[in-house]
């Protein structure tokens, strides 16, 4: 929380400075900008803690995470087609 304190009061000068100098694309640079750095921050704060309870949240990639992907993919899709379907019927 306090990384995000320190970042979201500087989106409103990233959002000034992009927009003078990229126009309405500036907006969205900034954005990206803010999200990027909290979470370089972020991940760089919970590697480098030596607090336990800090580094027991931090789960580690593995192949576990996508054993019940087919399930997560079936009803991505299913929503998609919910959603096609409605937008082409309008």
């Amino acid at each position: 929380m306090l990384i995000q304190m320190v970042f979201i009061p500087m989106h409103p000068f990233w959002c000034r400075t992009l927009v003078d100098r990229y126009g309405f694309e500036g907006t969205a640079l900034a954005y990206n900008l803010t999200i990027m750095l909290s979470f370089i921050s972020i991940l760089t704060f919970v590697k480098l803690n030596t607090n336990f309870e800090v580094r027991q949240v931090w789960v580690p990639f593995s192949s576990q995470m996508f054993q019940n992907m087919k399930i997560f993919i079936r009803l991505a899709f299913s929503g998609l087609l919910l959603f096609c379907f409605e937008e082409w019927c309008n």
